[in-house]
């Protein structure tokens, strides 16, 4: 996939404890969606010049909550 252009650890966010993953679509407000999704993670939202940055806004990828954890997630019900 990465080499069609489409890299799955930059465009999606995985947050396990809230149970919630995020794919990003550029340009459609992602910025701001990243900013409440780094404060839920968190407490409070890193810089806006920092949001992209896993280090400081506090998301992972789901390579960094490894495969298993991130199927279950995306193939859970919500309740």
């Amino acid at each position: 996939m990465r080499d069609g252009g489409f890299d799955p650890d930059a465009l999606i966010d995985v947050l396990p404890q809230h149970r919630l993953i995020y794919v990003c679509v550029p340009k459609a407000a992602s910025t701001t969606i990243k900013s409440a999704l780094s404060a839920l993670e968190r407490g409070l939202a890193a810089a806006p010049d920092k949001l992209h940055t896993r280090r400081y806004s506090g998301l992972k990828s789901p390579t960094h909550v490894g495969l298993s954890a991130f199927h279950r997630l995306a193939n859970s019900v919500a309740t």
